[in-house]
């Protein structure tokens, strides 16, 4: 039974959740403060009500958006970079890496994604889509969507991913680039003292010699884990691939 949690979401403002079990189906009214699609997201607000349990089977109904550019680069909720090309999405309380399978109610078209934002923030929608997402389901052109998520189980790495996790395991984070090879060393100084093995790259940007400075990940953690770690630590960088 579900009766607590659906007590800890009564301060909800939209869409419902079905949660499923061999005896009985309870609803609970699921959190909501949305926020608009396609180039209409706010920044997340400060509190935000409590993970929910990622109960497999549990549905909801309700309007679908999605969202692109200038998002596209920037950070996530979760620290990952945004790539709209990816099958990700943002909900309002849903623990990240939660797996749904995002149904449109009204073309019968499917698709799956992964939580790794926050949002919608506005009234009356229930999920944010990545763009790639929203194609998979028709709703480019009209915007928002009638949909049902399902939360599922992580689906099996394909051969293909896995070739993916390996290119991530090659990838590094930029933290700056300087035209002073002093400040560049002194940056990377700075992040040797918390453990990482930091390059310095030179290239050309605009006629002129620059230093970057790349920060590998840490054995067994990936990009996205060191830069949300540096981001702790004052840093600001990007996950690129590694030279």
């Amino acid at each position: 039974m579900f009766t607590k949690l659906a007590n800890t979401a009564r301060a909800g403002r939209g869409g419902r959740v079905h949660y499923l079990t061999m005896r009985s189906v309870s609803l609970a009214a699921l959190p909501l403060v949305l926020l608009a699609a396609c180039g209409a997201r706010q920044p997340t607000p400060k509190r935000l009500p409590p993970p929910m349990p990622a109960v497999i089977g549990a549905t909801q109904r309700g309007v679908a958006s999605w969202y692109g550019h200038p998002y596209h680069g920037r950070l996530t909720s979760n620290g990952e970079v945004y790539d709209m090309n990816k099958m990700t999405a943002a909900h309002l309380a849903l623990p990240f890496d939660t797996w749904l399978q995002v149904k449109n109610l009204d073309n019968g078209r499917s698709t799956q994604v992964r939580i790794n934002d926050r949002g919608p923030f506005v009234k009356g929608r229930i999920i944010d889509l990545s763009r790639a997402a929203a194609e998979a389901i028709a709703m480019i052109g009209a915007g928002t969507a009638r949909v049902q998520l399902k939360i599922i189980k992580a689906p099996k790495p394909t051969s293909g991913s896995s070739a993916r996790s390996s290119a991530a395991r090659r990838s590094v984070v930029q933290i700056g680039s300087f035209r002073q090879r002093g400040r560049a060393d002194s940056v990377a100084a700075e992040v040797r003292r918390l453990g990482y093995e930091v390059d310095l790259e030179t290239a050309r940007a605009n006629g002129s010699v620059v230093f970057r400075v790349l920060v590998r990940p840490q054995k067994g953690a990936g990009a996205e884990a060191a830069l949300r770690r540096l981001r702790r630590e004052g840093f600001q960088g990007f996950v690129r691939k590694a030279p």
